[in-house]
C-alpha cells in the first residue's frame, strides 16, 4: 500500500477542503463520509472538514423543509466561502436533496474560486430526483452542476442517466462505490454454520423502507432463522416496531453499533438481510463490512443491488415487499449448506473488488492529483 501512496503523492501536496455528513446520526451517509475523512490515503494531505450534517435523529425521505435547515445552510456556506481560499481541491460528500439546494451554492462559490471541485452522491437515484424538480429550477440546476469536476457515482444506472439524460460529460462521471476501509479488514476464515436455525442479523436504519416489517412478517411465515436488529429507530416507526416485535419469538432488537464495531458486530451471523425499498438505496456501505467478513446478504431486487449482488454466489435477491419470498430464500439456505459455505466465500471474493486501495487509492487521489 505504501507503494501506492507514493506514486500518487508529490512533495507539494494539494491542500484539501472535505465538506459532508458527520455522526450522529449514524447512518451510510454519515459513515461513508467519516471512512472517506479517516483514510490513511489522505495523512501526508493538508486538510479542512465542513461538517453539514443537522445531527439529531434520522430523517425520512421527502420530509418538507424547516427553518432549520435553511439557516443549518447559511451557516455551511459562509464556511466554505470563508476556507476556500485556503484550499487546492474539494471533495463535497453529499445527498440528493442537499446537492440540489446548499450544494448548488458550494459549487459556485468554489467555481468563483477556480477550485477543483469533486463531489460524491450518496444512493443511485439523482437523477430521478431531478426529474421531479419543476423544469426551471431543474435546468438551473443542471447548469450549475455540470460545472463540478468529476461527479463520483455509485451505480452504472446513474453514470448513465447523468450522461445521457443530463449531458454531463462522459469524463466528468466516475464510478465510484463505497469502499471497505483496510483498518478494518483482517483475515477471515470461512466458518461452519452452527445450530439448526439461520442466525440473520439486520443492521442499519430501522424504517419501514428498509424491509424491517417484512422481515418480521417472514419470521411469522418461517421458524427456520432468527433474526437480530441493530440500528437507530426513526420515531414514525417506533411504536409499531416495538409491537411487532414484543411478543415474537426468533426476533429481538440489540440497540446501535458504533461504526467502529460493525465488522466484528456482523461476524457471528450466517447472513446480512437488507430487503430494501427505499429510493435512495445505492451501494450500501453495511454490505460491504459483511463482505469483508465473509458473510453473504438477502437483499430485495431493488435500485443499484443488481450491479453487485450474484444470485446464489454471494447472496440471495428477493422481491421488494415480499415476506413471503424471504421465508422460502431463508428455508433454502438453511437447508443447504454448502450453498452458505459457497455464498462466504463468494462474499470474501467480491470483497476484494472493493478494497481501500482499489476505490480510494486507485480512483480518487488520481482524481485529485490529476
Amino acid at each position: 500500500m505504501k507503494r501506492s501512496k507514493r506514486t500518487h503523492m508529490s512533495d507539494n501536496k494539494k491542500k484539501l477542503l472535505f465538506i459532508g455528513p458527520l455522526p450522529p446520526p449514524i447512518g451510510g451517509d454519515t459513515v461513508s463520509f467519516s471512512r472517506i475523512i479517516e483514510s490513511s490515503y489522505f495523512d501526508e494531505y493538508s486538510k479542512k472538514i465542513i461538517d453539514t450534517s443537522r445531527k439529531g435523529n434520522i430523517r425520512i425521505t421527502g420530509r418538507g423543509i424547516k427553518l432549520k435547515d435553511i439557516f443549518n445552510g447559511i451557516k455551511i456556506l459562509w464556511k466554505v466561502f470563508i476556507n476556500s481560499l485556503n484550499y487546492d481541491v474539494v471533495i463535497f460528500y453529499s445527498n440528493r436533496r442537499f446537492l440540489y439546494t446548499v450544494g448548488l451554492g458550494i459549487v459556485l462559490i468554489e467555481k468563483v474560486f477556480r477550485k477543483k471541485i469533486i463531489v460524491r452522491v450518496f444512493g443511485g437515484s439523482l437523477h430521478k430526483e431531478l426529474e421531479r424538480l419543476p423544469n426551471l429550477y431543474k435546468n438551473i440546476s443542471l447548469s450549475i452542476l455540470r460545472k463540478i469536476d468529476y461527479l463520483l457515482v455509485q451505480s452504472k444506472e446513474l453514470k448513465y442517466k447523468m450522461i445521457n439524460q443530463s449531458h454531463f460529460k462522459e469524463n466528468q462521471v466516475v464510478l465510484y462505490s463505497n469502499f471497505i476501509p483496510d483498518s478494518i479488514k483482517k483475515e477471515t476464515q470461512i466458518k461452519e454454520k452452527n445450530g439448526d436455525t439461520l442466525n440473520i442479523i439486520y443492521l442499519g436504519q430501522i424504517k419501514r423502507e428498509k424491509g424491517i416489517f417484512e422481515i418480521i412478517d417472514a419470521r411469522k411465515i418461517s421458524d427456520s432463522f432468527n433474526c437480530d436488529f441493530y440500528g437507530p429507530i426513526y420515531e414514525r416507526d417506533r411504536r409499531e416496531f416495538e409491537l411487532a416485535i414484543r411478543d415474537l419469538e426468533g426476533v429481538s432488537y440489540k440497540g446501535v453499533v458504533s461504526r467502529e464495531n460493525v465488522c466484528e458486530t456482523i461476524n457471528p451471523y450466517d447472513m446480512l438481510i437488507l430487503p430494501s425499498y427505499h429510493e435512495g438505496e445505492g451501494y450500501s456501505a453495511v454490505i460491504f463490512e459483511a463482505f469483508s467478513v465473509g458473510v453473504p446478504v438477502i437483499v430485495s431486487h431493488w435500485n443499484a443491488y443488481p450491479e453487485f449482488i450474484e444470485d446464489n454466489i454471494n447472496g440471495i435477491m428477493v422481491p421488494i415487499k415480499d415476506a413471503e419470498a424471504i421465508a422460502k430464500a431463508v428455508d433454502r439456505v438453511n437447508e443447504n449448506h454448502e450453498l452458505l459455505l459457497e455464498m462466504r466465500e463468494g462474499a470474501l471474493r467480491t470483497s476484494e473488488q472493493y478494497s481501500e486501495e482499489k476505490i480510494v487509492g486507485g480512483i480518487l487521489l488520481p482524481l485529485i492529483e490529476n
